[in-house]
């Protein structure tokens, strides 16, 4: 079967102090400028009477409110169901707030236009599709990257997949690697974390523009939860986001200039969607929850410590939510969207709504190697659709910590849910897969 596939992109870069800097909950102000700009990149797939956007943004992520807006105003325009567009994002420290950290409000006026600006660009991409194929290959590794928790496993691999006309003309690439993009923010910082920048992807952007000035690049975050760029204070900011930038554009043209047209593949695109119960923590009793966040506000008022009051009052946040659902009754278990994509028996697209580690995509990748797909098309992708904090690996489950959980601080008490229960990594792989068997 024959596919379609159209590219288009589109600047959505807030005005200045038009929104906050997602990221670090311990920021306290909006975006003061601009670093450089914040994208939004199409790739738009059609066969039959079907279609499928993936669609990749220079932020942080969303919350369910800010993904139902931007795929509602996508499918409004373009004919289609809100279940077949992935919202894609890089997860940059240094993007416009869009609800992911639940302590930090989005601006609604700048991501309605946003959802607009995105829906035309949609539009535009699946007016402007073509007959093609697609050719992948793995890049050279990264090396500017590390596990920032110390443990062995890395994903230091670019995925590539160029879409060729059918007369080998490119017209639009997807580039996946996993790594945090947080070299533009931090206390150490060349900006402090004041403007806005889509990090080392946004560096890369540019730097494909040189030999590829009219073709989209669409960067897809990986298992790059616990991967961090490697500088560790040892360069500046800025160098080291150059350096990752470069060296990851670097890898996409090292797989491009080996390719002179697609494969010619026999596509069998297939696709799947669903919202299923994933398993959370139990909480404990109100009277508990309650008795904890006491004791917070007492920590809060004997000190004068601004930082310190800051990161406080997003962790009594989190536990006044969490009051208020155990006395509603409501379960800590959530219903999370899980998405996949095939294009052939070798290509497929997995869309999770975690921070991915790389643990669990090693172990997902391992599973999809035996049912046959190629490691080089197998796109693993975290930060999709909507962000529910980390998946906490089981094998690292009883080490607790900022991205497993289970203690003051974690991540999920900024994400604003439950922390994940050593069912919630098996479950939501369990269902990635049976997704996948029944394509």
């Amino acid at each position: 079967m024959k596919i379609k596939c159209g590219f288009s992109q589109v600047v959505i870069t807030p005005e200045p102090n038009e929104s906050f800097i997602d990221g670090f909950g311990s920021r306290k102000a909006t975006g003061m400028g601009v670093q450089d700009d914040i994208m939004s990149k199409v790739c738009a797939i059609s066969w039959e009477d079907k279609k499928f956007a993936i669609v990749s943004f220079d932020i942080c992520g969303f919350n369910r409110e800010t993904s139902t807006l931007i795929k509602n105003h996508i499918a409004r325009l373009n004919g289609m169901e809100e279940s077949n567009i992935a919202l894609c994002c890089s997860h940059t420290h240094a993007g416009p707030a869009m609800g992911v950290l639940f302590k930090f409000s989005p601006n609604m006026v700048y991501c309605e236009r946003v959802a607009y600006l995105v829906a035309y660009a949609v539009k535009d991409a699946f007016e402007n599709s073509m007959d093609g194929s697609f050719s992948f290959g793995l890049g050279k590794e990264l090396y500017y990257i590390y596990n920032r928790a110390g443990r062995d496993d890395i994903d230091r691999n670019v995925r590539v997949g160029g879409f060729y006309d059918e007369n080998g003309v490119l017209k639009g690439v997807l580039a996946s690697s996993s790594c945090h993009p947080t070299t533009r923010t931090g206390k150490d910082s060349d900006n402090h974390g004041t403007l806005f920048s889509a990090d080392y992807p946004g560096m890369m952007t540019q730097a494909m523009k040189t030999d590829y000035p009219d073709v989209p690049v669409l960067f897809l975050q990986g298992r790059g939860g616990d991967t961090n760029a490697l500088h560790r204070n040892e360069w500046p900011n800025s160098y080291i986001c150059s350096r990752l930038g470069l060296e990851l554009a670097d890898s996409i043209r090292g797989v491009l200039e080996k390719q002179t047209a697609g494969d010619q593949s026999d596509y069998t695109p297939a696709y799947a969607y669903d919202r299923p119960r994933i398993p959370r923590k139990s909480l404990p009793s109100p009277e508990e929850l309650e008795s904890r966040l006491e004791e917070y506000m007492q920590e809060y008022y004997g000190t004068t410590e601004k930082a310190k009051q800051h990161l406080l009052c997003g962790e009594m946040q989190w536990l006044r939510r969490m009051i208020e659902w155990k006395k509603a009754g409501k379960s800590p278990d959530m219903d999370v969207p899980f998405q996949v994509l095939k294009l052939s028996d070798r290509c497929i697209f997995l869309f999770f709504p975690y921070e991915l580690l790389a643990t669990t995509g090693h172990y997902i990748e391992e599973q999809l190697k035996q049912r046959g797909f190629d490691p080089a098309s197998i796109f693993i992708l975290g930060y999709v659709n909507e962000v529910y904090s980390y998946l906490a690996p089981v094998k690292y489950f009883d080490q607790g910590g900022y991205d497993i959980g289970g203690s003051r601080g974690a991540a999920s008490h900024w994400y604003g849910y439950p922390d994940c229960s050593k069912e919630t990594e098996p479950a939501s792989i369990e269902k990635m897969l049976h997704m996948v068997d029944s394509l």
